[in-house]
């Protein structure tokens, strides 16, 4: 009796043993990645994106009281935002360096459910820790500031580690879950909410046996009601509070109507930037020392190879699994069917959408994870071919990623002035100061910047528009309906002050645009101040 219960107490310390190293691994392994990827934060490094004063600024507004949709424009989904807004609620206003931060928490959150969905699909935990870091490693970098994409790939990284095991399907509770994450994931971004979406459906319909009528019904029912519910406590609260219907115009059809409108800037070749990024890479490297700058420079060319081999890898592996399917006339596994269908939708979004090389970065993110999940799964039944190579892979790419993306880090080391306000160098801009003075704008008063108001109005002003990055009718990303409702705020709001960026002033002028009627009637040109071009209402006197 007494062996048998040594033998009990040794397992149940073995475990526990087991159980902390791989908490003191995943501890290690993260300390390690924040590391390496804190000088990102940095603005010299980093320079501010408007893309993010976008994120940052309509998190902000929410804290204003305004309502998506109502108050504003945004083809964005909300969750983002409210994430961005409880960061900054402690704080007492929103700012890039809380959004920074914020962003990089969310990215290693989702590299440790990574690796956590890698683990129960039979990866070691060494080798899951290795493949789920290539996402901070190699793919944040190239966009290492607040966005929706770095919070919806973390939902997709729950998603994967709840289908990683078959356990979900036993348990209500776990479909429920299942539809949750897909509502979740529809309400942080419409492209990654479709994929997970239709990685539901398969594996719903992967439920194994000769179910009953009503066994087949109720899993539908029950991760419908989740999804429900996740859609309802993210969007419930802003149709009630007036947002509906322009919510759905704002998130469905202003996207299908200008997204990739022809002309526009989101309508580009096939990735045609990879090109010039390729020949860039040889240059970036001449700031240091010969030895180190050519090894940053091959550093850099080895990582955009692999990640351009990883992203052909997925369809080939698509293909394949296509292939075999359609001549065994099953499936092996419903997660190789999930990542077939998810790799096919993110194929066609991507032509559909911006088909650049940070798009195709965030695609290879979950086609490549669902991949990665599914490779696991097969080798319950013996080592996959390719397993050691593809850990041999991921190895050289953290590598290469770890010493291409330290590069400005090794030319300017990051000041911990830079560290703790990313946001001193736009807030002390010329143009900032000056609407700070209450003789050019009196306290609570509001002004009008085209096309990217984020960077004003995260910094004092309120803004006089609902939106905060609204382009010239000629460059084809906003319709005739934005520039009305723009024109509509100008009117009612009577700002005292327009401001552009110079390359866009004669756009803004177009008679065509309501906006540019109502800049003809009520506004006049009083010159430049550094990159910005001031108008003034000219019933408020002379300009200061």
């Amino acid at each position: 009796m007494s062996s048998i219960s040594d033998r009990i107490l040794t397992g149940i310390r073995s475990q526990k043993q087991q159980s902390l190293s791989t908490w003191l691994r995943a501890l290690a392994a993260t300390l390690l990645t924040a590391v390496l990827l804190l000088p990102l934060v940095s603005p010299v490094i980093t320079p501010p994106k408007y893309d993010e004063f976008i994120i940052a600024f309509d998190a902000q507004r929410l804290l204003n009281g305004q309502v998506p949709h109502r108050d504003y424009f945004s083809f964005v989904p909300p969750v983002t935002s409210y994430l961005l807004a409880a960061a900054y609620w402690p704080l007492g206003g929103g700012s890039l360096t809380a959004a920074r931060y914020t962003s990089l928490v969310v990215v290693l959150l989702g590299w440790l459910v990574l690796a956590a969905a890698f683990t129960r699909a039979s990866w070691g935990p060494w080798e899951a820790l290795l493949l789920g870091a290539i996402y901070p490693a190699c793919l944040y970098p190239f966009w290492p500031v607040a966005s929706h994409h770095w919070t919806a790939l973390t939902v997709c990284a729950v998603f994967l580690w709840l289908v990683s095991s078959d356990a979900w399907r036993s348990s209500p509770g776990g479909v429920l879950l299942l539809g949750a994450l897909v509502g979740l994931s529809l309400g942080t971004i419409q492209t990654e909410g479709v994929y997970l979406a239709v990685a539901a459906a398969v594996l719903l319909l992967a439920g194994g046996g000769k179910p009953s009528l009503g066994q087949r019904v109720r899993p539908w029912l029950v991760a419908a009601a989740g999804g429900a519910a996740a859609l309802l406590l993210i969007y419930g609260p802003l149709a009630l509070a007036g947002a509906w219907p322009k919510m759905v115009d704002d998130l469905l059809l202003w996207p299908a109507r200008n997204y990739n409108k022809p002309g526009n800037d989101n309508a580009r070749v096939l990735l045609e930037d990879v090109p010039l990024r390729f020949r860039a890479l040889w240059s970036e490297g001449l700031p240091l020392p010969a030895p180190v700058g050519y090894g940053v420079s091959l550093a850099g060319t080895l990582l955009h190879a692999l990640l351009l081999v990883g992203a052909l890898a997925v369809l080939l592996a698509t293909l394949f699994v296509l292939v075999r399917a359609a001549k065994e006339r099953r499936w092996r596994d419903p997660v190789q069917a999930a990542a077939c269908v998810v790799t096919l939708a993110a194929g066609v979004l991507y032509l559909r959408g911006r088909p650049d090389w940070l798009h195709l970065l965030y695609q290879l993110a979950i086609t490549g994870a669902f991949w990665i999940v599914a490779a696991g799964r097969a080798s319950r039944e013996g080592a996959p071919r390719g397993r050691r190579r593809l850990v041999i892979l991921a190895g050289l790419l953290v590598f290469a990623g770890a010493v291409y993306f330290s590069r400005r880090a090794m030319v300017h080391p990051a000041a911990w002035r830079e560290l703790t306000d990313v946001d001193r160098p736009v807030r002390e801009y010329v143009v900032n100061r000056f609407l700070r003075d209450p003789k050019v704008l009196a306290p609570g008063g509001c002004v009008a910047a085209f096309p990217e108001g984020g960077e004003v109005y995260l910094y004092g002003p309120r803004p006089a528009v609902g939106f905060t990055l609204l382009f010239p009718l000629q460059a084809g990303l906003n319709d005739l309906a934005d520039h009305a409702r723009a024109a509509r705020d100008l009117a009612r709001n009577r700002p005292r002050w327009l401001l552009f960026r110079p390359d866009v002033e004669r756009g803004f002028l177009d008679p065509a645009s309501p906006v540019g009627a109502l800049i003809a009637r009520d506004y006049v040109r009083r010159g430049e101040m550094g990159a910005t071009v001031l108008y003034e209402r000219k019933a408020e006197g002379a300009a200061p």
